[in-house]
């Protein structure tokens, strides 16, 4: 797995905490079916006190993964209120297959 967040992160030692962090992402998420942005913020140790750019620090966390299908995030509406909702993270396993096959033949494809 090491490899794999090298890949979406890069090898920078300044990464290194990020790549931690997504790490303890992926651990938290294949233990729980779904997790609130907020209780995945606090997991993660990401206290919107603590860092100067808060979003900044979870979003650098999540997005690569998100590109890669690796992990999905939902909006669930409140019931009586379509305007409010929680964003939910799950993991998607078949998705991530399915879009690093299609990365992996294009590849082939561009090299034949």
């Amino acid at each position: 797995m090491d490899e794999f967040f090298t890949w979406l992160y890069g090898r920078s030692a300044r990464n290194k905490h990020i790549r931690d962090m997504a790490q303890r992402t992926l651990k938290l998420l294949k233990s729980q079916q779904s997790v609130e942005h907020m209780e995945l913020c606090k997991s993660l140790g990401i206290g919107l006190d603590q860092y100067k750019k808060p979003k900044r620090t979870f979003y650098s966390v999540m997005n690569p993964m998100v590109k890669v299908r690796l992990i999905q995030k939902k909006r669930l509406y409140n019931k009586g209120n379509n305007k409010s909702y929680k964003t939910h993270y799950m993991i998607t396993p078949s998705k991530f297959s399915g879009y690093m096959s299609r990365v992996i033949e294009e590849i082939h494809s561009n090299i034949k």
